[in-house]
């Protein structure tokens, strides 16, 4: 983006700058998709892109199939490091009240609506995420839950 109103540098940060604003243009980081109304849809944030075994998977695409489950209340998708293939897809969710499904069955229903290599293999289950004072899940914080098998 550019314009008037964008800012002009990072506060004392010359390096972020140099990579962030390139030509008078801000690099945001988003992903967007055109419809094919011509619209454009916001699919996610480039520093989220889980690489694992040379294949790109969006967080927000996992997240989607994941938040159609009955089971699922909330829940963020983060790659782990994984020795083998770089990163591992892992999800962090939040039940909903007085469901037991475990993660066997969500990574199964994943299995059902999403190419293998972007279907999660471990998740976790966690009491609340965390947010941010914006309401964004703070998915640094998700990495202190558990680290995967293999890495």
């Amino acid at each position: 983006i550019r314009g008037r109103l964008v800012f002009r540098e990072y506060w004392r940060d010359p390096a972020a700058t140099a990579a962030a604003i390139r030509s008078g243009w801000f690099f945001t980081g988003d992903l967007a998709q055109r419809g094919e109304n011509g619209d454009l849809y916001l699919a996610g944030r480039s520093k989220e892109i889980i690489v694992t075994g040379g294949f790109n998977v969006s967080p927000a695409e996992v997240e989607a199939v994941l938040d159609r489950h009955p089971a699922v209340h909330q829940c963020a998708v983060i790659g782990l490091p994984h020795r083998e293939w770089g990163e591992q897809v892992t999800a962090v969710v939040v039940r909903r009240e007085g469901n037991l499904d475990d993660a066997e069955t969500l990574i199964a229903f994943c299995g059902q609506h999403l190419t293998g290599y972007k279907k999660p293999k471990a998740i976790h289950f966690v009491e609340a995420l965390p947010f941010n004072s914006n309401g964004k899940v703070m998915r640094r914080e998700l990495v202190a839950y558990s680290s995967p098998k293999g890495s």
